[in-house]
């Protein structure tokens, strides 16, 4: 027996014939021990419960175990009513097992098999619900339910091997129920050929090629730091050689509204890329987005392409239509390039016969803390007429907030001009504006010449925004 300022434990059994393969069997119970102290990890909390076993041998042992967690604390979370039973037999671990918790309830059926130096977990799953708001997984109101089967799971970051099935799923959301069906997850690992698909009914997507899976994050980021510096990223030191695409197909279902509520509709999306660590392209990609709604927005036939030859991305967007039930974009053409921490706009929007009646050029900048935006002295256009920008202004943002430095748009004896108090982030923005048209900016923005007229001179402060 056990007693300490960290809990209680008590332990009833009994061990035989050590001289030759020991047999041992007994109750282990636990009474509100501080498992996390003991351990040092402050994650986790008290446990209590029991567990009884029967078994023998050390070195391979067979063991058979019947366990009760009452409360298991985790996170700073007490999770109830945990049981597991089932044995272990030449290195491997077969039970079954519920948890009966507030927050999740469900059933299991596994077997780990430690004989090999790679886990391998095989079995199934039935979730009755798990509510993941409770768990402290999301702050919405989210919950799952399903079944799901392990046809073969490798625990291993490097060289995973994943055979995974989920039936009947669905995901609950406030009132709502959303029905997701079946959800496939099928991994290949090979020495030169890797790949892993996902597959539902309204999802296909498939990454396959040469690489590490561990290594993913840091291939990706580490290739975009390339042409522009990620804040707060420190890039890879080692050199790998690595291939792959991603290619598949997402179409619109319900729930991507139950996570996106402004996100309406949207027709199949393709999605196309490959990514190389040697060759005169290494990075490239293709996004095709046929049809969309979010909120009041409609974009129509837009695509989005890029090439990358380790030193600069090049990129275009393309848009035959963005409008909302006041305002339309026709032929929108939004390309530029990335390049030593610099990235370079040029939107041009044109009418119904060709002729360009927007545009915006400019550059985004990164240090790798922090962002800047500055607009060019020329090319930027506002319902055919010209508009020039001031070079040496921008807008700094960071996370410590926004700073405006002299941003200025001008055309003709119109002029627009934003610029912050002081050098502090979010400091008040002083707006200046000197005989802006009002019915030239309701025929540019609401496409409405008889909604209003005059003439607009503003002197402000803007605080708290």
């Amino acid at each position: 027996f056990l007693n300490s300022s960290q809990g209680g434990a008590r332990l009833t059994g009994s061990l035989k014939n050590l001289s030759k393969v020991p047999v041992y069997s007994g109750t282990l119970t636990i009474e509100d021990f501080a498992v996390g102290q003991l351990i040092r990890n402050a994650e986790v909390g008290n446990l209590k419960g029991a567990v009884t076993f029967d078994g023998r041998g050390f070195d391979n042992p067979s063991v058979q175990f019947d366990a009760r967690v009452d409360e298991a604390g985790y996170g700073g979370e007490v999770y109830r009513n945990i049981a597991l039973n089932g044995n272990l037999e030449n290195k491997r671990v077969t039970t079954t097992g519920s948890v009966n918790d507030p927050r999740a309830q469900l059933k299991l059926d596994v077997v780990v098999n430690m004989q090999n130096e790679q886990i391998t977990v095989t079995g199934n799953t039935r979730i009755d619900r798990v509510d993941l708001k409770a768990l402290g997984v999301t702050e919405e109101n989210l919950a799952l339910k399903g079944d799901f089967d392990i046809n073969q799971l490798v625990a291993d970051l490097k060289k995973p091997f994943i055979d995974f099935k989920g039936r009947n799923i669905t995901i609950l959301k406030d009132s709502a129920t959303y029905p997701i069906g079946d959800l496939t997850v099928l991994t290949e690992y090979g020495e030169t050929q890797k790949s892993l698909d996902l597959t539902t009914r309204f999802m296909n997507l498939s990454l396959s090629g040469n690489f590490e899976y561990d290594k993913l994050q840091s291939i990706l980021m580490t290739e975009v730091n390339k042409y522009f510096k990620l804040p707060d990223f420190q890039p890879a030191s080692d050199t790998l050689d690595y291939y792959f695409d991603i290619n598949g197909t997402i179409s619109y279902d319900p729930v991507f509204t139950a996570f996106v509520p402004s996100l309406k509709n949207f027709k199949p999306v393709t999605i196309n890329s490959s990514l190389k660590s040697e060759g005169e392209i290494p990075f490239s990609g293709h996004v095709a987005v046929p049809y969309l709604v979010y909120d009041s927005i409609q974009v129509v036939n837009t695509t989005f392409d890029f090439t990358g030859d380790g030193t600069r991305i090049e990129y275009g967007l393309l848009s035959d239509q963005i409008s909302t039930p006041s305002f339309r974009l026709r032929k929108a053409d939004l390309h530029g390039k990335l390049q030593d921490n610099v990235a370079s706009f040029d939107l041009s929007v044109k009418d119904s016969v060709d002729k360009q009646i927007h545009s915006l050029a400019g550059l985004l900048e990164s240090d790798g803390s922090r962002g800047r935006i500055s607009f060019d002295e020329t090319g930027s256009m506002l319902f055919y007429e010209d508009w020039g920008g001031n070079p040496y202004g921008y807008i700094d943002y960071s996370s410590a907030g926004v700073y405006v430095n002299n941003v200025v748009f001008s055309s003709g004896e119109q002029v627009l001009r934003v610029n912050s108090i002081n050098e502090e982030p979010n400091s008040p923005l002083m707006v200046f504006a000197e005989k802006l048209d009002l019915n030239f900016l309701s025929r540019a923005i609401l496409q409405d010449s008889t909604l209003t007229s005059g003439y607009l001179d503003l002197d402000l402060q803007l605080v708290n925004y």
